[in-house]
């Protein structure tokens, strides 16, 4: 419920000797195993996938949450979470599902973090699932489903070379994703709205400006209610659930799920310490 402070317990999952041995019982996994500890995280995904859709035990499932969590595969730890759930495995913790649904990648966008982790990670849950190689039918791509247009665009403001952007490289992807945010964000018509922005980033800023030409209110879940497509108005509630969730899973306050609760626009302010401290470092030089 709005305003209800979540009641799950986020940790890191443990990935234990047992754990280890369900996977090596398994002629996939043990050749997951193998690449990992090589480094080979993407060819490791691949086996661990597929053991995902081949009806392994209970018990084999609930070792490749483990190693996905511990490994930092989230696409992983996603799908084997949700067949879990799926599957009913009582012995098995809510708040071990939960803390695999809500994954912490060791992924950074380059040059470092200047918007909050549980912003963004909220985002690119929905947009992508933490699908590296995410393509929609409208040409979006990647971790935070980036059009080839804003790629350009948000490029030669910051002065990269389009042509050194790898798309499916998630220090790239975040990064053009993270500084459209910032942009959006500074936007005279956003002025730091997260609700605002986030209609933006699914239908575009203009879409946003010319809906409030017709429409004014100063009611935050009318306005998500009033807004043209069903598509963008779910795409603000989950997103925007995502982002209490991280923010719990993160230790950090609830200040937007407040201001919503009070009928106030939820304002974005950094919350994030570890970000807070890369920006101050990042000044400082």
């Amino acid at each position: 419920m709005l305003g209800d402070t979540p009641r799950y317990e986020f940790f890191e999952q443990d990935c234990t000797d047992e754990d280890i041995d369900a996977l090596i019982e398994n002629k996939y996994g043990k050749k997951a195993l193998a690449l990992l500890q090589i480094g080979q995280k993407d060819r490791a995904e691949l086996y661990l996938k597929y053991m995902i859709t081949s009806k392994v035990s209970d018990r084999t499932l609930h070792a490749i949450n483990s190693v996905a969590t511990a490994y930092g595969l989230p696409r992983v730890s996603i799908q084997a979470s949700s067949l879990i759930q799926d599957r009913g495995i009582l012995e098995i913790d809510d708040n071990i599902i939960y803390s695999a649904q809500y994954p912490l990648p060791d992924w950074e966008p380059m040059g470092g973090w200047s918007i909050d982790r549980a912003l963004l990670l909220a985002i690119t849950k929905q947009e992508s699932g933490f699908r590296t190689n995410a393509k929609s039918g409208a040409g979006a791509n990647g971790l935070m489903q980036i059009m080839p247009s804003t790629a350009k665009k948000v490029a030669k403001e910051n002065k990269v070379n389009i042509s050194e952007i790898d798309m499916s490289k998630p220090e790239h992807n975040m990064f053009l994703g993270q500084q459209y945010i910032v942009d959006l964000l500074a936007n005279p018509s956003i002025n730091n709205n997260i609700i605002k922005m986030l209609a933006a980033y699914n239908a575009g800023m203009g879409t946003v400006v010319e809906f409030e030409k017709n429409f004014e209110t100063y009611d935050p879940l009318l306005y998500i209610e009033s807004f043209p497509t069903y598509e963008t108005r779910s795409y603000i509630k989950r997103v925007m659930s995502n982002l209490w969730l991280y923010r719990a899973r993160l230790d950090q306050p609830l200040t937007t799920m407040k201001a919503l609760a009070n009928g106030e626009w939820p304002l974005y302010n950094s919350e994030d310490e570890y970000v807070q401290k890369q920006i101050a470092d990042r000044m400082s030089i």
